[in-house]
């Protein structure tokens, strides 16, 4: 690899007292230049990569020639972060702009354009860019003036694309007819690394989402969180990736599959909620089955069973059984975990933070318990946790202050702590007093004025 700063050196010192024309032949940069008319590209380059995106597209390539030709035919675009504000001021959203963007730029590698309202023509411009590796465009896609044009489009970009290692498409707003489409095309970046579909709008999306999942092995970060309706054999098929690290499910309604034979197990009002599209909690119950006779909360159990090296897990407002929660126990490289709004059995709850020491983050607001449990000995296990560092457990009534107390005084990692109690006028400002490094936030009741 060549030594820049020593080429550098060596070209200043020979440049240093003598005009500063480029043997390039650009247009003289004045006598303020000195040598810098002479240092070669790549010492460019490497200055100009510390500049934004806009200032390396609308001010650079315009001093002289010979920059804009460093701009424009070098290798210095890797990566485009639209999420600048320089670049949200001068409203950089047009199609005609990604287009300009991708064909001067075909050596991009990551390329970041949230809520842009993207169409089918930004999305041909975008398949321009072959070498992508990252793409992201949460909140772009907005794709129904035309739906055949946007079907070919999104199509084009995910075959010409094939080497992305990491794609989000979160909150697109498009047909489902289009957004099949668009995942049976998604299957052929094997490669793909990481995948976000959140929020995502369309219905009937349960088959090409197995299809592509089925293709994407190496996938290590899955997030689904907010999708309706899913068939339920879309959890055997995120079983089968014994890669993944991190895997949102928050939020995520599982149906049995539409077939006859299915119709015919449910009871007629919830036949036609189905049929529908409509969410229905009836595949939820631990006593439903699909048409294969395995129970969803198997489905669960195993997925939990499978993917043993799941380091971040959402389950916020997931349905399952206790056979299921008793596998969350079993990951131990967990790191983060949220179970808001469920209802967790008791026994599985104290065994989670026994078994998962690695947790740095636990997230159980609005979370209620199946059978016996007290609450200070939830508590003095959550303490044990040595790399604890975010507790949120709103709306989860603890005793008294001195619970609260005992949980500052034996986690010594703790950096934030959210948590509802029955609070006298001082506790609050005592307890953030006395633990400093804390960030202490009370929801819950107070039975005094300063217990806000």
């Amino acid at each position: 690899m060549t030594d820049y700063h020593a080429l550098a050196e060596a070209q200043l010192g020979h440049v240093v007292g003598r005009g500063c024309r480029s043997p390039r032949g650009p247009q003289p940069l004045g006598d303020r230049s000195c040598g810098i008319a002479r240092l070669p590209d790549e010492i460019m380059c490497m200055i100009f990569s510390h500049l934004n995106g806009f200032e390396k597209l609308r001010i650079v390539n315009r001093v002289c020639k010979w920059w804009h030709s460093i701009v424009y035919e070098g290798s210095l675009f890797r990566s485009l972060d639209a999420s600048e504000d320089t670049w949200t001021r001068y409203r950089i959203t047009s199609h005609e702009t990604i287009d300009e963007i991708c064909r001067r730029f075909k050596q991009l590698r990551r390329l970041n354009l949230p809520e842009m309202r993207i169409g089918s023509k930004g999305v041909l411009a975008l398949a321009q860019c072959t070498r992508l590796r990252t793409l992201r465009l949460g909140g772009s896609l907005v794709m129904k003036t035309n739906p055949g044009a946007d079907r070919h489009s999104l199509r084009h970009l995910f075959t010409h694309c094939t080497r992305l290692r990491e794609l989000d498409i979160s909150r697109a707003s498009m047909s489902a007819r289009e957004m099949a489409t668009g995942l049976a095309a998604v299957g052929q970046c094997v490669g793909l690394r990481s995948f976000c579909m959140y929020g995502a709008e369309g219905h009937n999306l349960s088959d090409p989402l197995r299809t592509m999942l089925s293709q994407c092995t190496a996938l290590q970060t899955l997030n689904l969180a907010g999708l309706s309706a899913l068939d339920s054999g879309i959890l055997d098929v995120i079983s089968a990736l014994t890669s993944l690290t991190e895997l949102y499910l928050d939020e995520t309604s599982f149906i049995l599959p539409c077939t006859p034979r299915g119709l015919r197990a449910l009871p007629k009002e919830n036949v036609f909620r189905k049929m529908r599209g409509l969410e229905t909690r009836v595949a939820e119950e631990p006593s439903a089955s699909s048409t294969s006779g395995t129970p969803v909360s198997t489905s669960w159990a195993r997925l939990l069973h499978s993917c043993t090296r799941l380091q971040k897990l959402g389950l916020r407002r997931a349905k399952m059984d206790p056979e299921a929660w008793a596998c969350v126990a079993q990951l131990p490289l967990l790191e983060i975990l949220d179970v808001g709004e469920t209802t967790v059995p008791g026994e599985a709850m104290l065994a989670i933070p026994c078994n998962c020491r690695r947790l740095r983050r636990l997230s159980l607001n609005s979370c209620s318990f199946n059978g016996r449990i007290e609450l200070p000995a939830l508590v003095e296990q959550i303490a044990g946790l040595p790399q604890l560092e975010f507790l949120e457990m709103a709306d989860v009534l603890l005793p008294n202050a001195s619970v609260v107390e005992s949980l500052l005084g034996a986690c010594a990692s703790l950096r934030r702590l959210t948590f509802s109690a029955q609070l006298r006028g001082g506790d609050l400002p005592r307890l953030r007093s006395a633990f400093p490094r804390v960030r202490i936030f009370h929801t819950g009741p107070n039975t005094g004025p300063s217990g806000e």
